[in-house]
């Protein structure tokens, strides 16, 4: 493995909108500058059923999801429109993109860096909404560290790295919802040095790491086949070799901080097996917005 060649997860997803300085031009160059609008859905007699609509893109006449009841569409540029009042506070733009060609659209902004565990974090705010009908307006952080380029998000008791936004209209409205986001990121940051710590206090030898990474990638020998089986026992000695090989960690005992962030290197440089048209755009919403790997090695660590 070249340790030196790691890139962050969305290299090569959706649009670099670094040099954008404000939403209406970074909705222009990731080419988000669309509306949606609903429109009744008819059956195949030509009549129209009652209580549900569709959501179209009004560019392409795509159409996004199905919704019913008195469901409201935030267009893009309103979802987003309250990130110029978080440029004022030091973040800036990264890149944007649209999912599933429009179901749900996101814009990443890069938040101040700072120390934690005794070296520099990135954070990253993705701030996404949804034109199918099943998601609303929302932000999940996620941590870069520096040197490598490891994604996670790591639970903790008093922070979360996903919470919903409030969308309200007037200018008042946005700079609340900034607010509500750079306090948000303020207590990520917080958490994160306290889970830090409390990984560092978690000591472990070689035989605990093996124990861990086996129910990490559990083998069930009685209901699986002998490729499955093969193909799990290689990952597992994936993991193994990252904990005890990668040169960022080094320095570091045998303790839960190294064993999590063995696990987010494996997780987030992670070749597929296959790969699909959308292969990267999938593994970076899936990395931003569900639970990982990651999430179960910590929750493993501190059972």
């Amino acid at each position: 493995m070249n340790w030196n060649q790691r890139t962050v997860p969305w290299n090569g997803v959706g649009v670099d909108i670094k040099d954008c300085r404000d939403v209406e031009s970074a909705l222009k160059v990731s080419q988000l500058d669309w509306d949606v609008e609903t429109h009744d859905i008819m059956d195949s007699y030509g009549d129209t059923i009652p209580g549900y609509q569709e959501v179209m893109r009004m560019d392409n006449h795509q159409a996004l999801g199905i919704v019913k009841g008195r469901y409201t569409t935030i267009q893009n540029k309103d979802a987003f429109s309250f990130i110029d009042h978080m440029l004022d506070d030091g973040a800036s733009f990264e890149c944007a993109g649209c999912y599933h060609g429009g179901e749900m659209t996101w814009m990443s902004v890069k938040l101040p860096s700072r120390q934690i565990a005794d070296e520099p974090y990135d954070l990253y705010a993705f701030i996404m909404t949804g034109h199918d009908g099943g998601h609303s307006l929302f932000a999940a952080f996620t941590t870069i560290r520096a040197w490598c380029c490891n994604m996670a998000h790591l639970v903790s008791q008093n922070a979360h790295y996903k919470f919903s936004i409030s969308h309200k209209g007037n200018v008042q409205g946005k700079i609340e919802e900034a607010k509500q986001v750079l306090l948000q990121a303020d207590n990520y940051y917080t958490g994160l040095e306290e889970t830090a710590r409390r990984l560092r206090e978690i000591k472990l030898e070689k035989k605990q790491v093996r124990e861990l990474i086996d129910k990490l990638v559990p083998i069930d020998e009685n209901k699986m086949s002998e490729n499955k089986i093969i193909s799990l026992q290689q990952e597992r000695e994936r993991m193994a070799y990252i904990f005890l090989d990668a040169p960022d960690l080094q320095n570091e005992s045998f303790n839960g901080y190294r064993f999590v962030n063995a696990i987010s290197d494996y997780e987030t440089h992670l070749i597929p097996k296959r790969f699909t048209e959308n292969y990267k755009e999938n593994r970076l919403i899936q990395l931003v917005t569900q639970n990982s790997l990651v999430d179960k090695a910590y929750n493993l660590l501190v059972a």
